[in-house]
């Protein structure tokens, strides 16, 4: 159910900053109703939705707003991630620098997990996979603009 609301400008003159603000307000708002979903739940077995759309956003907010300056995306060598013993899977960890800086000294940690799992310090991986290639990745230099990939690959040793 998502809303077909249009930005509106006020009768008062918005400096062209204010405008820029108020439409960035807008569209985070926009994004953050239709793809955040919270819910709560107590002891007591009682539980609830809280609903965004009363969210009140601000210049001040969005001030607080930073973009990473690098982004991290994994590509896999099959298009299925669905392993069965004897398979394995390429994994490739995309780093990007997104700055106009070169970025020095980064480590990347690599923590695998179970999609569906809750608690995933209980669900050990650890005697169900192994993987050919360090889970931390040291980077010593990122250029701008510039894509670090990376690839080790990841094999199941029990079912399950």
């Amino acid at each position: 159910q998502e809303t077909k609301k249009q930005f509106v400008r006020p009768k008062k003159k918005m400096s062209e900053s204010e405008e820029i603000s108020a439409r960035l307000i807008q569209a985070y708002k926009k994004f953050l109703t239709k793809n955040v979903h919270i819910t709560w739940s107590s002891i007591d077995h009682t539980h609830g939705r809280i609903d965004l759309q009363g969210l009140s956003l601000s210049h001040s907010h969005l001030v607080q707003l930073k973009r990473d300056p690098i982004s991290v995306g994994f590509n896999s060598a099959s298009s299925s991630c669905i392993l069965s013993l004897g398979s394995h899977e390429t994994v490739i960890p995309v780093v990007t620098n997104r700055t106009r800086n070169t970025l020095k000294n980064i480590t990347l940690y690599l923590q695998p997990f179970v999609e569906g799992i809750a608690d995933q310090e209980k669900f050990s991986l650890s005697g169900r996979l192994a993987w050919v290639g360090p889970l931390q990745i040291h980077i010593s230099e990122l250029p701008p603009d510039t894509t670090y990939p990376y690839t080790f690959m990841v094999f199941p040793v029990a079912p399950g």
